[in-house]
C-alpha cells in the first residue's frame, strides 16, 4: 500500500473544495496577487488575438472593406464587453440564488459585490472578470468573422 503525506492532500482538497486560494508545488499559499498577476498576463495574450483576427479578416476581404473589418471587431469587443459586465459574469459566475434551482448565477449583475466580500476578493473578482470577458469577446470576434 502506498502512503500518502497529509500536506498533499491538503491541497488536493483545497483546489477541489474550491476555496480561493491557491498552493504552490512546495504547499505553501500563494497570494491573490500572485494570482491576479497571472491571470491579468494570460488576458493580454487572449485579447492580442482580437488583433490578429482582425488583420486574418482584413486580408481576405478588399482594400475598400478593410476599415468595415476593424469597426466590426471594434464594435465586437465594444457591445461584447458591455454584455458580459451587464448580464454575462453574473449567469456564469454568480451564487446561484432559490428561484434559479443553481441552474445559473443571480446575483453580481454589473459586478456589483456580494454581502460578505471583502477588498481582497474585489481584485481576484475583476481579475476573473477581464479574462472570462476576453475569451467573451474574443468568440464574438470568431463567429461574426467575414
Amino acid at each position: 500500500m502506498a502512503t500518502t503525506n497529509a500536506s498533499t492532500e491538503g491541497v488536493v482538497a483545497g483546489r477541489l473544495i474550491g476555496s480561493n486560494s491557491t498552493f504552490s508545488n512546495d504547499g505553501s499559499q500563494m497570494s491573490n496577487s500572485e494570482d491576479a498577476i497571472w491571470i491579468l498576463s494570460c488576458t493580454f495574450i487572449i485579447f492580442t488575438m482580437q488583433s490578429g483576427f482582425g488583420l486574418l479578416e482584413s486580408g481576405l476581404v478588399s482594400k475598400k472593406d478593410e476599415v468595415n473589418i476593424m469597426m466590426k471587431n471594434a464594435i465586437d469587443v465594444i457591445v461584447g464587453g458591455l454584455s458580459f459586465w451587464l448580464f454575462g459574469y453574473a449567469f456564469s459566475f454568480g451564487d446561484g440564488v432559490d428561484s434559479l434551482r443553481g441552474f445559473s448565477g443571480g446575483n453580481r449583475f454589473m459586478l456589483m459585490a456580494s454581502e460578505g466580500d471583502t477588498k481582497a476578493d474585489a481584485g481576484t473578482y475583476y481579475a476573473r472578470f477581464f479574462f472570462q470577458s476576453s475569451f467573451a469577446t474574443t468568440a464574438t470576434t470568431i463567429v461574426s468573422g467575414g
